[in-house]
């Protein structure tokens, strides 16, 4: 199984995972149900799909987010006969720019919250160039130039001339100066332009790489044994106050990082910055490369939280989890 498909399966097995952690803490409180559509059988599988130990560290990464969430949402342990819904979301929805991967909504108040869960990486976005992909209408609703597809035109034709003959990616000496660096001087040159006459570019694409709706960013990391949490709040709309947190209004600059040839660092007022890693999404060449999307500053009050494991709750079992049918047989196996 190739690296992608190992890391969405993790990612939705985390999602998976953290939603019925959810549900068992909340449901001490209150009423909790969990929505059980196409959404969530998709998480279901890719929890069922791992290990032991791949749910045990799931399991903590989870728990590790729940006093915060309580602290931020004490709605959560209300005293009310209204019920909370945990839901799960679909992928087509972080593409025209909705990155919550859980919402918990309760209905009879009109209220909303929702979680972006990642597990080993911290990637804002997988966005792809290719041929035919007008990344500027997808992002920010300005087409992208004719210059521009005139610059990319001859690279990708050559790329798919290479995947005519099933060709891959490590036999390509010199990929980089010869894909990767012109694409990325085209993508470079389209921003600057769009970003010189378009007065709102800058406020466009913020809002594209990180979401238009509130949520917190739950980042489950394994070798550190830590939770991260980052509070996205830009429309008030969740419990914690995040006043006086500028979002950026203008392109400082962008350009190559230091001393690599397959990232591009952009800066924007207000201390915010992104950072555009382009690179094969499969060792198989295909006329497309895919864009990994970080952030890598933020202003000084940006809230974070940093929760460490508690180890001692590795194997503690939640009520709420499906069996794993090969797991149900032994109960000495049972994780979640």
């Amino acid at each position: 199984m190739s690296h992608k498909k190992d890391s969405n399966k993790s990612g939705r097995a985390f999602e998976y995972t953290l939603m019925h952690v959810l549900y068992d803490s909340i449901r001490r409180y209150r009423n909790v149900e969990i929505v059980k559509d196409k959404a969530y059988s998709t998480i279901y599988n890719a929890w069922t799909s791992l290990d032991h130990e791949n749910h045990s560290l799931l399991n903590l990464g989870a728990l590790a987010f729940i006093d915060t969430i309580f602290e931020f949402e004490p709605i959560l342990k209300e005293n009310s006969n209204d019920t909370v819904y945990l839901s799960s979301q679909s992928d087509k929805k972080g593409k025209v720019g909705d990155v919550r991967d859980i919402v918990i909504s309760i209905p009879k108040v009109e209220w909303q919250i929702g979680i972006s869960a990642k597990r080993n990486h911290s990637a804002l976005k997988h966005s792809r160039l290719s041929k035919s992909l007008d990344f500027g209408n997808a992002w920010y609703k300005e087409p992208c130039s004719q210059e521009y597809w005139n610059e990319i035109d001859p690279i990708f034709k050559e790329l798919d001339s290479l995947k005519q003959i099933k060709e891959e990616w490590k036999n390509i000496p010199n990929k980089i100066s010869n894909f990767y660096i012109p694409l990325l001087n085209a993508f470079k040159r389209e921003i600057v332009k769009v970003n010189d006459k378009d007065e709102n570019f800058v406020q466009k694409l913020f809002s594209y790489l990180i979401g238009f709706e509130d949520y917190y960013k739950v980042l489950s990391m394994d070798k550190k044994e830590k939770t991260y949490i980052q509070v996205f709040n830009f429309n008030n709309t969740l419990g914690i106050g995040t006043d006086n947190i500028p979002t950026p209004t203008k392109l400082v600059g962008i350009e190559f990082k230091d001393n690599n040839n397959t990232t591009l660092l952009m800066k924007l007022n207000n201390n915010w910055g992104f950072s555009f890693r382009i690179h094969n999404g499969s060792g198989k060449v295909e006329p497309s490369l895919k864009f990994d999307i970080n952030l890598i500053e933020t202003p000084k009050n940006f809230i974070e939280i940093i929760s460490n494991w508690d180890l001692s709750k590795k194997d503690e079992f939640l009520y709420g989890f499906e069996e794993n049918s090969r797991l149900a047989s032994n109960r000495e196996d049972r994780v979640l």
